[in-house]
């Protein structure tokens, strides 16, 4: 059987049962653990000392130009 998972995330806050889970991933699957997320399926992700925050803002943006429901920012001509 093959499996294909581009991302996948694994989040909470108990840091040994996040440990244990990717343990027993990696015995079925090649996976890397990365850096801190930063961006995840057109969302950003910010850190703070309060928390997480996301913004789907840039994908927003990014979607609406590919559609002509937005100018480019306005040049200035001579």
């Amino acid at each position: 059987m093959i499996v294909y998972v581009d991302d996948i995330i694994i989040a909470g806050d108990d840091l040994i049962e996040k440990d244990m889970l990717r343990k027993r991933l990696t015995v079925e699957f090649e996976i890397k653990k990365l850096e801190k997320l930063k961006y995840f399926l057109g969302i950003k992700v910010a850190y703070s000392e309060k928390g997480i925050f996301i913004s789907q803002q840039k994908y927003i943006l990014d979607l609406l130009q590919k559609t002509r429901m937005v100018s480019p920012p306005f040049q200035v001509l001579p």
